[in-house]
């Protein structure tokens, strides 16, 4: 038996208001991206150009090459790649980067 795991992520539409009071002028230093839908909604974050002061820095910590891929054009090098394609993989490269 061959066990899968598949991830859905869901697109949760918040006024950009709302946002900037919830960032409260803070960056974000780190975000792990799960799956390729995850990536392309973060890069409409990242191109916010109300928004993109929080994320000038962000490291993005990707479970995939693929998933890499999409966030590239709007983050450059800042998107790392996990060893293995695991969520354990992920978070292993986001703290080794702290």
């Amino acid at each position: 038996m061959r066990v899968i795991e598949v991830y859905g992520a869901e697109k949760v539409s918040y006024i950009t208001d709302f946002l900037i009071e919830t960032f409260a002028g803070r960056r974000i230093w780190g975000c792990p991206v799960l799956s390729t839908r995850g990536a392309v909604f973060l890069n409409e974050l990242v191109a916010n150009r109300e928004l993109s002061h929080t994320f000038e820095e962000t490291r993005f910590f990707c479970i995939s090459r693929k998933v890499a891929q999409v966030l590239e054009p709007t983050v450059g090098d800042r998107a790392s790649v996990s060893d293995k394609p695991t969520e354990d993989s992920v978070m292993v490269l986001l703290s080794s980067q702290r």
